[in-house]
């Protein structure tokens, strides 16, 4: 009951992601091909080009504290983070982090996230970023040695913050998020404070 539960609301997420982006779609005229003008600065009265579209793909480190019904410990993770940023402020990001033998047992969790962020530079020159928060569902799945009953899948969400730093395509990054996921033996969560670091890319302009 639970995974069926969570599956139907993973998919109501993922399509009130979409959905504005075909409505868009909808709105224009059939075989035309338009393009969104340039905002237009109110003081040089200049156009302004719009960010791009994003996309960047970091690798994960950092600290966290993991609390059960029963226990309440702390260790590191390691994991990795695609992000994509439609019109550099509206984005996904999706993620995968390991905590193996840090916890207790090993520790793996998937996030597929709503990003919005501020401060995005037009262009990826010279030393530029941007800060932003990030919401939506996860799942966890705690893992024993051998063939421990206590191995189960938890059902949740996070919530997180972001920063990011650029040198041109290279970004530097802190984390800091909570996860609360569900399962039978009970509700679980994660705090963690961490960094990123990877390459983003320019992919299409406005």
């Amino acid at each position: 009951m639970v995974i069926r539960t969570y599956l139907l609301s993973t998919l109501a997420f993922a399509i009130a992601l979409a959905a504005p982006r075909f409505a868009r779609a909808d709105d224009s005229c059939a075989g035309c091909v338009t393009a969104a003008p340039p905002s237009v600065d109110a003081d040089s009265k200049v156009a302004v080009a719009k960010a791009p579209m994003r996309i960047g793909v970091y690798g994960l480190g950092g600290y966290g504290a993991l609390t059960r019904p029963d226990e309440s410990v702390a260790g590191l993770s390691i994991g990795a983070e695609l992000g994509i940023a439609f019109d550099g402020a509206n984005g996904i990001r999706a993620g995968y982090s390991d905590a193996s033998g840090i916890f207790g047992p090993e520790v793996r969790v998937w996030d597929l996230d709503y990003s919005h962020q501020w401060n995005t530079a037009p262009r990826l020159r010279g030393v530029t970023g941007t800060f932003g928060v990030l919401v939506g569902p996860s799942v966890g799945y705690v893992d024993y040695e051998g063939d421990d009953p206590q191995q189960h899948f938890a059902f949740g969400g996070r919530a997180g913050l972001f920063a990011d730093l650029n040198l041109w395509n290279f970004t530097l990054g802190l984390d800091a998020s909570a996860r609360l996921g569900f399962s039978d033996y009970g509700a679980e969560t994660t705090a963690m404070v961490g960094v990123h670091a990877g390459l983003t890319f320019d992919v299409a302009r406005r």
